[in-house]
């Protein structure tokens, strides 16, 4: 690698360089900038141009006449930024790295042939991350921490916590791996992650890094301390009703309550909770519950703050929030992007003072059609899903980058980044594809109409696929830090 390393940053600059003066503006062009390389345009074609390219960077003295006529064009770029087609160029930053080639270089020597293996393995902040989160039951960290807080042994302490987490688990347990699970029951905590060995904590070492967690500060984030002080608040305030009338008239909330199973925590109907937050990431859990509150206030200040990253410990950020009315069974309030058809029909009626018919004319706009127009049916590589079709091979656009579909499944769709040269794969559910798929005009080539598909012929497809290629050289431009 060492010996490779001076090659790679020069290919990697031919690369910027290339990309950049392929998407000069014909003023540019007639203006003569960066000369050098323009007698390479047309031969061959991406690869064989970014290696002579990078022939040139490397002889020393095209590089000085390189970097002087870089130079020239850097000065008229920020007098007139239509000298590039794309804003997504860096130029500066491209002339700052040829003129690093010049700078003295140090030699070293290594008798190492190959890099030595290094396992992969389940590391201490991942899993004290995960504990972090909570027991996985409303409350439960709040619980742990007030008994922690008192004279308890740590026998007593690992009962606690046996009770209090029961047996359960979940994926996605380990920085949203979706190759890792957390499972735990009587014996302990279990972590499992593809490539790592399996780690097994029993409920004495589960106590040692909570009681650790919390001597750090490092298990409640701040909102959490704010809303545990404000329970702690309202149960310290002193009942001033008159006993009395209880007795005489109970009141019709004191009648209707019902009566908690043994060994379970009575509710008190004057903190009763009432709105419930749910969070959606793309990766990370797709839709997850998080927390009930009192007032719909304090709801609509936690769902803004799993969107902006205030409400992890780790500062992650969640896609999009939703408040859910758990009296009148209905959703109130959406924050950042939140892709379920119900939770959005039924805010959007709220909102805009709509008939609740609203709500189930965008749920039928979900129903899934018989096929393709001439179709019998639905293959293992073709899906028709709601307003578009779809089979493996077709290009779609989320969130304005192309991906291809590779998979289709059952309950999700696999999907190909085509703004990487190597393969980056996404998962979404079929729900969260139509809802990114109306997002983006040049989808509308899939969609189905009365019934019929718009799919395009292979020859138009190509087609859409060159007119695109600037987007892609423009994507994957980014990645290469110009």
């Amino acid at each position: 690698e060492l010996a490779e390393a001076r090659g790679d940053e020069i290919k990697r600059i031919a690369d910027s360089l290339w990309y950049m003066r392929r998407d000069f503006s014909q003023e540019a062009n007639e203006a003569g900038y960066v000369a050098s390389l323009r007698d390479i345009r047309g031969k061959g074609g991406y690869p064989d141009e970014v290696t002579k390219v990078a022939e040139l960077i490397a002889d020393p003295d095209m590089r000085a006449q390189i970097i002087a006529e870089l130079r020239d064009f850097v000065e008229a770029y920020q007098q007139d930024k239509e000298l590039l087609r794309f804003p997504f160029y860096y130029p500066q930053r491209v002339l700052n790295q040829l003129e690093a080639l010049n700078l003295p270089t140090r030699s070293f020597q290594t008798e190492m042939t190959e890099i030595p293996w290094v396992g992969e393995f389940i590391t201490d902040d991942e899993i004290d991350l995960d504990l972090s989160r909570g027991t996985g039951v409303v409350d439960g960290k709040f619980r742990v921490i007030d008994y922690f807080g008192q004279p308890h042994t740590a026998k007593e302490k690992a009962d606690m916590l046996k009770r209090e987490y029961g047996i359960g688990g979940r994926s996605h347990a380990l920085g949203g791996s979706d190759g890792a699970w957390e499972d735990h029951d009587g014996k302990g905590i279990r972590y499992k992650k593809s490539g790592c060995p399996e780690v097994k904590l029993s409920w004495a070492d589960v106590t040692k890094r909570i009681e650790d967690l919390i001597r750090h500060d490092r298990y409640l984030t701040p909102k959490e301390k704010e809303q545990r002080e404000a329970i702690q608040e309202a149960r310290q305030e002193p009942d001033t009703h008159d006993v009395s009338d209880d007795v005489e008239a109970p009141s019709l909330a004191a009648a209707e309550t019902p009566t908690a199973p043994a060994g379970a925590r009575a509710v008190e109907p004057e903190i009763e909770k009432r709105y419930f937050v749910y969070v959606y990431h793309h990766f990370e859990n797709g839709f997850d519950d998080k927390m009930d509150y009192h007032a719909l206030g304090e709801a609509e200040k936690a769902a803004q703050g799993y969107v902006d990253g205030t409400m992890e410990p780790d500062g992650f950020k969640y896609d999009g929030a939703a408040i859910y009315d758990l009296k009148d069974r209905k959703y109130l309030r959406i924050f950042g992007d939140y892709p379920d058809q119900k939770a959005r029909a039924q805010v959007a009626a709220l909102q805009q003072g709509e008939a609740p018919q609203m709500e189930q004319d965008m749920l039928l706009q979900m129903e899934m059609p018989t096929g393709r127009a001439g179709g019998g049916g639905i293959d293992a590589d073709m899906s028709s899903e709601g307003t578009y079709t779809y089979r493996i091979g077709d290009q779609v656009y989320l969130e304005q980058m192309p991906f291809e579909v590779t998979e289709i499944r059952d309950y999700f769709i696999q999907l190909r980044d085509l703004s990487f040269y190597y393969p980056i794969f996404r998962a979404v559910s079929k729900d969260e594809l139509l809802y990114l798929m109306a997002q983006d005009e040049r989808n509308d080539h899939l969609q189905v109409v009365d019934g019929e598909s718009q799919i395009r012929s292979e020859e138009e497809k190509v087609e859409i696929k060159d007119a695109d290629i600037d987007r892609k050289r423009e994507d994957v431009g980014y990645e290469q830090g110009y």
